[in-house]
């Protein structure tokens, strides 16, 4: 199952989350045989969620798509803009947990404090903007809606061995949602060191299930 698991609660009232994937794994071990194996992959929150994390994004670098071409719309954005965009439409934020901080380049750069499980999404999003309707799209969608103890929990509610669950966190080779150098878009933690997004935002988790 390829990224699949948030798909399934999305667009559900989230309060039956537990339900929905529970009956879920319940179904795929009745239809698994013995010995057979189930392997998830699925986008992650990241492990320390709330953990702040100084958030800077230029003011005059245009937006850049790392999956398709920037559509006309959102062309003349810069990194700044998207962002603001981002805490506008998205409905599953929180306003109240983001912060503005003082830039000591105010002209050049904004500055936010913001919590590790919205820059990890912010991460995903700002790559959705080749045509209009894929940004609304995500703008409705919580891409990391799980931490792999979640699903881990979830599966031996189903009926799956604890012993026989294992999984692993990693970032990508290749992940859309990186940071790249000339992004315009610096991490860092409440001290101003830098932040490596690999290490504290990892893209993905695999978890193999076996019967």
């Amino acid at each position: 199952m390829s990224a699949v698991c948030h798909e399934l609660i999305d667009y559900e009232t989230r309060i039956n989350q537990q339900t929905i994937m529970t009956n879920t794994l319940k179904e795929l071990k009745r239809i698994l045989n013995t010995g057979g194996k189930l392997i998830i992959r699925e986008p992650i929150v990241p492990e320390n969620p709330t953990q702040m994390i100084s958030l800077t994004l230029s003011k005059t670098q245009k937006v850049t798509a790392t999956r398709a071409q920037v559509a006309a719309v959102y062309a003349n954005l810069t990194e700044a803009e998207l962002f603001e965009k981002f805490i506008q439409e998205w409905i599953f934020l929180d306003d109240a947990s983001i912060r503005s901080l003082t830039s000591p380049n105010a002209d050049q750069q904004a500055r936010y404090a913001v919590p590790a499980w919205i820059v990890a999404e912010y991460a995903r999003k700002r790559t959705f903007i080749d045509y209009v309707g894929n940004w609304q799209s995500e703008m409705h969608e919580l891409n990391a809606a799980f931490a792999p103890q979640d699903i881990q929990a979830y599966a031996i509610a189903a009926g799956f061995k604890p012993t026989h669950i294992q999984f692993e966190t990693l970032m990508e080779d290749d992940y859309y949602g990186e940071f790249k150098d000339g992004d315009g878009i610096i991490l860092t933690d409440s001290h101003g060191v830098p932040i490596d997004q690999a290490t504290l935002l990892p893209s993905h988790m695999y978890m193999l299930i076996e019967v």
